[in-house]
């Protein structure tokens, strides 16, 4: 037998007072039942529970359906069973919306397979999602200003693959963190719309953050900002790990100071970070991989690029860092590449003025290369371990290369043109070679080789 409740707030005697002071509480227990609650006008309050014990009688394919249109409204929807679908919509300001789906405080509720969205329209709304055990998917979209949501989703052995979260929010100081446990979870983030009128973003979103986190095997996580001032952290546990973070400096108050961290754990990891934009100043980017077959990229490009900053770090084999600066005016700008394992690979590539590139590897069979063209580039290279070759390539003035080789079987070359150019190159082991060629004036180079 399906129950079905419905409380309308318009429906109640169309007078003032009910429709300030409106409350709707729903409890069901049983199977496949349906609830839905429409609110309008000031402070309303609903609340909805739906209860089972994931057994053959028990709170299955429950449904239910808020929808609040007014300010400083409060829904709370819980659903402890199988197959549960929760929708809540608010439209106003103060909202705030809390869904937890699945064995909270009713001992047995493991809640399979359950869907929860929550869809906010106004300014300091606050949404929280939680959702236990297998396949689950939530869903939160937020339009306005210093809106708040956290989603979490736990999956556990109990037939168990991969939960899917997705999160929007379109303002200024929005705040969104998502977390998951489990198999082959997949976590999406945006903040800032992709719109724009005359080139200007519709909405800019300034002084985000985004924190993601997972913990299992084959997640996947995408985060996505746009403007100045915001905050993107990835963290990232277990195997066939992939993290993406973008964020946009648009044609608005724009101006960069954009951060990016991304830590991976694992084997088979991706990290790939782009900051591009007209004005993309003072912008940061950190990558650190510990695992196996590795893989860090990271892109800084913008009309007016200044003083950007990218950091890699990454521990273990067959690691490959790429970190890439460009734009027409990119000053200042710095690369740090540091690698411990063996096979890893390094490039460096940097346009502008006063770049500098440091490379560090320790290991085996290591690769590093650097190309920098500007006035003031400086290139670091160390090296210690088996079969490493360092390679710099500088097309300007005031350029420094030098490069440090411990080991067996190097080899290192530098070329520059310009002036006022300097290599240093130090080399010792065995089979050793090293190539400098400097074409302009005032150039010096030191070559040191033991055997």
């Amino acid at each position: 037998m399906k129950k079905v409740i419905l409380s309308a707030a318009a429906l109640m005697f169309g007078a003032v007072v009910f429709a300030q002071d409106n409350v709707s509480q729903v409890d069901q227990d049983g199977t496949a039942n349906s609830s839905i609650v429409d609110q309008k006008g000031l402070e309303n309050d609903s609340k909805i529970t739906q209860a089972g014990n994931v057994s053959a009688a028990s709170g299955e394919e429950n449904e239910a359906t808020v929808n609040q249109d007014g300010e400083r409204n409060d829904s709370d929807v819980w659903q402890n069973g199988d197959f549960n679908v929760s929708t809540v919509d608010q439209n106003g300001d103060d909202n705030k919306a809390n869904v937890e789906v699945g064995g909270l405080t009713l001992t047995n509720g493991e809640a399979e397979g359950n869907e929860s969205s929550i869809d906010q329209d106004g300014d300091g709304n606050d949404a929280y999602q939680r959702q236990q055990y297998d396949n689950n998917v939530a869903t939160m979209v937020q339009n306005g200003d210093n809106n708040v949501s956290e989603q979490w989703q736990d999956s556990s052995p109990d037939g168990s693959d991969g939960n899917t979260a997705s999160g929007s929010q379109d303002g200024d100081g929005n705040n969104l963190y998502q977390e998951q446990d489990g198999h082959r979870n997949n976590a999406t983030s945006t903040q800032g719309t992709p719109g724009s009128f005359f080139g200007v973003p519709l909405y800019e979103s300034n002084d985000g953050i985004v924190d993601q986190r997972q913990d299992g095997d084959d997640n996947t996580a995408n985060a996505s900002q746009e403007n100045s001032s915001n905050e993107i952290y990835q963290t990232q546990v277990g195997d066939n790990n992939m993290a993406t973070a973008d964020q946009n400096i648009g044609l608005g108050s724009g101006l960069g100071w954009n951060d990016i961290d991304q830590d991976q754990i694992g084997n088979w990891n991706t990290a790939t970070a782009d900051q591009s934009g007209v004005v993309g100043m003072n912008n940061n980017i950190v990558q650190m991989q510990d695992g196996n077959n590795n893989n860090a990229s990271a892109t800084q490009s913008g009309l007016i690029g200044a003083l950007n900053d990218v950091n890699q770090f990454q521990d273990g084999n067959l690691n490959e860092a790429t970190a890439t600066q460009g734009g027409a005016g990119g000053t200042n700008n710095m690369i740090d590449q540091d690698q411990v394992g063996d096979e890893n690979d390094a490039t460096a590539a940097q346009l502008g003025d006063f770049n500098e590139a440091v490379q560090n590897q320790q290991g085996n069979l290591n690769v590093a290369f650097s190309d920098q063209t500007g006035i003031g580039n400086a290139v670091e290279q160390n090296q210690i371990g088996d079969s490493n070759m360092a390679d710099s390539y500088q097309n300007g003035n005031g350029n420094l290369s030098d490069i440090d080789q411990n080991g067996m079987n190097h080899k290192a070359w530098d070329i520059q043109n310009g002036n006022d150019n300097t290599a240093y190159t130090d080399q010792s082991g065995n089979g050793q070679w090293s190539q400098n060629t400097q074409t302009g004036n005032n150039n010096f180079i030191s070559v040191n080789q033991s055997n």
